[in-house]
């Protein structure tokens, strides 16, 4: 009886064993999976933050964004920036592998992308807070101060604002 009960317990002490291994083991792959996301999303975020930089250098970003510091608030300068990119831009619904720069965007156009660049460029010369937000498949902005925010991307605008 005493042999028998002996090998339940190292039975069950090889099954404890066995799976803390497999809990520190998947502990130490998210781990690692999560900082490859990150860098991942540091890599991403830098490449149009220096886009919509190289942005500020062209005219039509400077045009824009003069034109629409006459307005009072900066929601009222954020929806006129819209408002412009709406009414003048052409959107292309294929995406292509480059950012497009301002200038040229509004020649031929570009994907969400470029014209997500082309908002944090402006936004950026303005001296308005805004974050990109991307997916695997599309990339917006996130345009914020102490009063409001709003989702803007080349086809809409959706702002709230603070209480």
């Amino acid at each position: 009886m005493k042999n028998k009960n002996k090998k339940e317990i190292d039975y069950t002490k090889s099954f404890l064993i066995v799976l803390t291994f497999m809990f520190l083991l998947n502990a130490g792959t998210i781990y690692m999976y999560n900082s490859i996301l990150q860098d991942q999303s540091l890599l991403v975020s830098n490449y149009y933050n220096n886009k919509a930089n190289k942005n500020i250098d062209e005219d039509i970003t400077r045009v824009v964004g003069d034109y629409c510091m006459v307005y009072k608030t900066n929601l009222s300068r954020v929806k006129c920036v819209n408002d412009f990119v709406v009414e003048t831009g052409v959107y292309n619904y294929t995406s292509t592998p480059f950012v497009v720069l301002s200038d040229q965007l509004m020649e031929t156009g570009g994907d969400c992308k470029s014209w997500t660049t082309f908002y944090k460029g402006v936004f950026n010369y303005m001296g308005i807070h805004s974050n990109l937000i991307y997916s695997t498949n599309h990339v917006y902005l996130n345009v914020f101060d102490d009063t409001f925010y709003c989702n803007v991307d080349q086809e809409s605008i959706d702002c709230n604002k603070f209480n």
